[in-house]
């Protein structure tokens, strides 16, 4: 890991609210995972916890990713370079889309 500069080279300080951002969307998924894992039917068990587990995982890689990006953005972002990480926007909306319809489903199965 890189040495954190002294001061920062950002007035606005963009590249800590993005991080802070990336940490507070692991920490929601991880914890949405164990609210889902926590109401799964008894009858769908074998089908949803699975689910939820990986999404507790999934958070919990997702907070570790953000650490390390952070550290490699400090090389990159005072030098000018692209620190947009199209792909993984994309990994994190389409995984959103599969949890909110699958805790959709598990609401309308629960009535």
């Amino acid at each position: 890991m890189s040495e954190r500069p002294p001061f920062a080279f950002d007035p606005g300080v963009q590249l800590e609210r993005t991080a802070l951002a990336w940490e507070r969307t692991g920490m929601a998924v991880a914890a949405a995972g164990l609210l889902f894992v926590a109401h799964v039917p008894r009858h769908l068990m074998a089908v949803l916890v699975p689910l939820g587990a990986g999404f507790v995982i999934y958070g919990i890689g997702l907070l570790a990713w953000s650490a390390r990006h952070y550290e490699d953005l400090h090389g990159r972002l005072p030098e000018g370079a692209s620190v947009v990480h199209v792909g993984s926007v994309r990994v994190v909306g389409m995984a959103t889309a599969v949890f909110a319809a699958s805790a959709l489903v598990l609401a309308v199965l629960s009535l």
